[in-house]
């Protein structure tokens, strides 16, 4: 199958595509005819993503789109209560669709979709997990793009409040918080957004007065 695999990038990388694609295909039927491949579920979600990219090269977005939902729910089909784990490697097959719908401005889709992943990564890891961020700050960014300020401000605070936890001092926290700050203004929330302004602010230069308290360690060698 690697070797499939691996012919499959080849004519591609040669603009042979409707090799890649044959050989693709050829890579998943053989993938799930083997006896004993590890975790076919998996491997054939890999080998579906990389024909959906295939096709979005080609400008076949309508196929492309509908490649990568069967990647993402034959990956999601992998995870299970005795291997929850294996949410972990969702984004990956997740990421090509929320870049492809937004450029295709097909948010009521992609909400739904990025709903289905939420529920199965908190059903995975629980619902304040570090893992969920991605998920949920997109949710946000959708919800806002549609109009939908309320869901999108809870999803937002969401977002914050796990970043927050993982780090309260992030580097990334400041132009979260203006995000946040941006969709309350849109929301016709002055007065909360005047203070999420004012809270980013205030940490944006506690983290500058801390890197420049912080010895150049250049210097020293």
């Amino acid at each position: 199958m690697e070797s499939l695999d691996s012919l499959a990038r080849q004519y591609e990388e040669e603009d042979s595509y409707d090799l890649a694609e044959a050989t693709y295909r050829q890579a998943i039927a053989v993938i799930e005819k083997t006896p004993g491949v590890e975790d076919k579920t998996s491997a054939t979600a890999i080998q579906m993503l990389r024909m959906g990219q295939l096709f979005e090269k080609e400008g076949r977005v309508d196929e492309a789109a509908e490649i990568y939902k069967k990647s993402l729910s034959t990956a999601e089909a992998s995870v299970t209560a005795e291997h929850p784990n294996r949410a972990l490697s969702l984004p990956v097959f997740l990421d090509p669709l929320v870049v492809l719908y937004r450029k295709e401005n097909r948010l009521s889709e992609l909400e739904t979709i990025l709903r289905q992943a939420l529920d199965l990564g908190e059903r995975s890891f629980g619902p304040d997990s570090a893992n969920l961020g991605g998920t949920i700050h997109n949710l946000a960014m959708v919800c806002r793009d549609e109009g939908k300020f309320q869901d999108a401000i809870q999803f937002f605070q969401r977002d914050l409040q796990i970043g927050e936890k993982i780090d309260p001092e992030s580097p990334q926290l400041p132009s979260l918080l203006l995000q946040y700050a941006d969709l309350l203004q849109k929301a016709n929330q002055p007065e909360e957004a005047e203070a999420v302004i004012k809270r980013a602010t205030a940490l944006r230069e506690k983290l500058q007065r801390k890197k420049s308290a912080t010895p150049d360690q250049t210097s020293k060698n």
